[in-house]
């Protein structure tokens, strides 16, 4: 009598099989996880140079002036853009009072992200030179004449080499953007201690700008409207011309 057997693997065949789909994923990992992180690094300067695109409206719009932190009544950069961004949908809700003024939604919200940045409960990542000199001095702080207000941006001489947004730094020390919300909220940046070189990591006065968000280092959009990498590797005296509105 004639039997049927159905061939099966030996259990070193078998190991030798899952062996080599290790060493595939082994191989193919760092591969991809590189190819992820470049995907969000891409995105993410897609995101600044729409965001610069939608400040060069607003200018046309408002006499050529370009917003910087909170703005009076305004409210903050991201959100006097919203109309040059398609963001019609969203709607302004109070931080501290959710509900106050309405309700919220998501819609085109990611464009004010870094894909890379750790808390995904931002919305809000990208934070705002508020930088601007009149006279001597490192830095402007809360209540001077020019902080928090739109400048004229045909005064500025350095377009090219100053930086308008860059990629905002994640920590315990940061507050997190999660609405659409006036008033002060430390995304914007107006001292040494706030640069990508500083190692201050408290509250207000700690570090706002990541040093090592892309490939070691960070994006950024110039004032000319250009979105970059920038090092997260440079000295303190780089960064402050980098910053300071000249």
């Amino acid at each position: 009598m004639r039997v049927n057997r159905t061939k099966a693997f030996t259990l070193v065949e078998l190991l030798v099989v899952i062996s080599i789909i290790a060493l595939l994923v082994a191989i193919l990992l760092p591969a991809l996880q590189k190819a992820r992180a470049q995907a969000k690094y891409v995105l993410c300067l897609t995101n600044l140079h729409q965001i610069g695109l939608a400040a060069f409206m607003y200018m046309d719009d408002n006499d050529d002036f370009i917003p910087h932190g909170v703005i009076g009544s305004q409210g903050n950069y991201y959100e006097v853009f919203i109309p040059y961004l398609a963001l019609e949908g969203v709607v302004l809700q109070d931080q501290v009072n959710p509900g106050l003024d309405g309700s919220y939604t998501e819609n085109g919200m990611d464009i004010y992200r870094c894909p890379s940045h750790p808390d995904k409960r931002c919305k809000v990542t990208y934070v705002v030179n508020d930088w601007s000199y009149d006279g001597a001095g490192n830095s402007n702080r809360p209540g001077d004449d020019y902080y928090g207000k739109p400048s004229k941006y045909s005064a500025y001489r350095h377009l090219n080499d100053v930086v308008y947004l860059a990629d905002g730094e994640d920590g315990p020390w940061r507050q997190c953007v999660e609405f659409f919300e006036g008033g002060d909220n430390w995304m914007d940046l107006y001292a040494p201690s706030h640069l990508p070189s500083s190692e201050n990591i408290s509250g207000m006065s700690g570090r706002r700008v990541a040093n090592n968000r892309h490939h070691g280092g960070l994006n950024v959009l110039y004032y000319d409207l250009r979105a970059d990498w920038l090092s997260g590797n440079l000295e303190e005296f780089e960064y402050v011309r980098m910053w300071r509105s000249r």
